[in-house]
């Protein structure tokens, strides 16, 4: 059975070439344009990875995960990868307050190892 990852990003460009990168992969992919959609995805279908941006509208990938953390076992387990266009220190404290090990900034972004990442935590 394919593995599902939800991928919450509200540039629309980045979403699209990430998205076809986990396809061609053989992965699901849900796709989010904002935090509160990826939160109702994410109640609704509990993908088995979280993909987000930290900076979205309507809600912060940060409510976001913080939301699904408080959800139930599903949302206390499931792995967390979070995007950020900026390192700020309080937003790296607030990610590792929420239980995610593990960030990437988009300016740095490689893919092949954002898809080395997310098939380790789905081993």
């Amino acid at each position: 059975m394919k593995k599902t990852i939800l991928l919450a990003e509200d540039e629309k460009v980045e979403r699209m070439a990430i998205s076809a990168r986990f396809k061609m992969e053989g992965l699901q992919v849900l796709e989010a344009e904002n935090g509160e959609e990826g939160l109702k995805l994410a109640l609704d279908k509990h993908p088995d990875f979280i993909l987000s941006d930290i900076k979205m509208p309507k809600m912060t990938g940060i409510e976001m995960i913080t939301s699904i953390r408080q959800s139930g076992d599903w949302g206390k387990k499931v792995p967390i990868l979070m995007l950020t266009g900026v390192v700020e220190a309080e937003s790296i404290a607030k990610i590792v307050e929420q239980g995610v090990h593990d960030y990437i900034i988009k300016g740095a972004m490689d893919m092949d190892d954002v898809v080395k990442k997310i098939k380790e935590k789905l081993a």
